[in-house]
């Protein structure tokens, strides 16, 4: 969730395109990838398994993994851990959400015909037309539910790192209690990484120097927020910001005791100080939330940095065998498209000799004709 109307309410400090992350370490939301991927489909079965697990966030990931590559930036992928954050409140209030929806769902399906199962190429035609309008009980409505149930599985971060591998990407995993934010936050605090990739403010708040997000009104462009830049702007200590961050709401609190209630942004950000000197931070859901962003992460983590250091930039690899495999996986396992990811991963990583998988006569779908390595 991140800061509410954080972007509205605080000014970016530069402007980056991809080039900009050229010599960068960037240290990466992963959680964050994979959500942007489901929002960004109509439907969670459009790209799939021979199971029928959903494969969409793939192609999410291989992409943001090729954009930092051709900018030469050195990448840090970073993952919350598999035991979740018990101390989150979005936790609870996605397992509620979850359920009514997944409840909403079933009630459509008793009402829909055999024909509404097949309406999405008819909403595809039309739905730029003003005169068309969707049912409610419509598999285009189903589709929208369906992904709000969706949930990070293992099988989802197992198959990440099975990619990351195969790039010798780094990747690190946030320790229990703590989020994959303030992981990043604190790999830039350390001089690790430069900057923090995601669209969650929260990364802030945990302390990091630099923010990185995307431009949702322009393709290509990225807004960076520097930490000390804000802070100067507005004669901060970071538990200030850390206060008004709280007062907005965000992951580990939301205001219903209307303690903040009727105060829009801009005055929650000029009487931050008042409310300090009144004592409101020091109620015990308020402390226990400001805890979670200050709470020290070297007491609960130790940072291998030499393992975290990814200097490939855009330079070729040696060595083809982790490529290959990782297409023979894709293609067979996942059902992408070798005539397509082959040429791509060609070009992209500069590799000569690649090849799909074996066809059933044994021999190897090399589309390149180039040697097998």
């Amino acid at each position: 969730m991140g800061i509410k109307k954080f972007r509205d309410t605080f000014e970016y400090h530069t402007v980056l395109n991809e080039d900009d992350f050229k010599g960068q370490t960037i240290a990466i939301d992963v959680s964050y990838e994979i959500h942007r991927a489901i929002k960004s489909t109509l439907k969670l079965t459009t790209m799939t398994d021979k199971d029928g697990n959903p494969t969409n966030y793939i192609k999410i990931i291989l992409g943001v993994i090729r954009m930092f590559y051709l900018a030469g930036a050195n990448q840090i992928w970073v993952f919350d851990n598999p035991k979740g954050n018990p101390f989150k409140l979005a936790n609870d209030q996605r397992r509620a959400q979850r359920d009514a929806v997944v409840q909403k769902i079933e009630e459509l399906k008793t009402k829909m015909t055999p024909l509404q199962y097949e309406d999405d190429q008819i909403f595809n035609k039309y739905k730029d037309d003003p005169m068309f309008a969707v049912p409610e009980n419509s598999s285009h409505e189903i589709s929208k539910l369906e992904k709000q149930t969706f949930r990070i599985t293992q099988l989802i971060i197992d198959r990440i790192k099975k990619i990351l591998d195969a790039f010798e990407i780094p990747y690190v995993e946030a320790p229990y209690g703590f989020e994959a934010e303030g992981l990043c936050a604190h790999l830039t605090r350390i001089g690790v990484a430069d900057a923090v990739f995601t669209n969650d403010a929260d990364a802030l708040m945990f302390g990091a120097k630099k923010l990185i997000m995307r431009d949702s009104k322009n393709k290509g462009s990225y807004l960076q927020y520097n930490l000390s830049l804000l802070l100067d702007e507005y004669d901060w200590e970071l538990i200030d910001f850390i206060h008004v961050g709280i007062m907005m709401g965000c992951d580990f609190y939301n205001d219903t005791a209307g303690r903040f209630k009727g105060l829009g942004p801009k005055k929650k950000i000029r009487l931050v100080k008042t409310f300090q000197e009144e004592g409101r931070f020091k109620e015990p859901d308020i402390a226990l939330a400001i805890e979670q962003f200050t709470k020290p992460m070297e007491k609960y983590t130790i940072i291998n940095e030499a393992s975290l250091k990814n200097e490939k930039g855009s330079r070729p690899f040696r060595k083809c065998k982790k490529i290959n495999e990782l297409i023979h996986w894709l293609v067979v396992d996942l059902s992408f498209d070798a005539e397509k990811l082959v040429p791509l991963f060609q070009k992209t990583y500069k590799l000569k000799a690649l090849h799909g998988p074996k066809l059933k006569d044994g021999k190897d779908k090399n589309i390149n004709g180039g040697p097998r390595t």
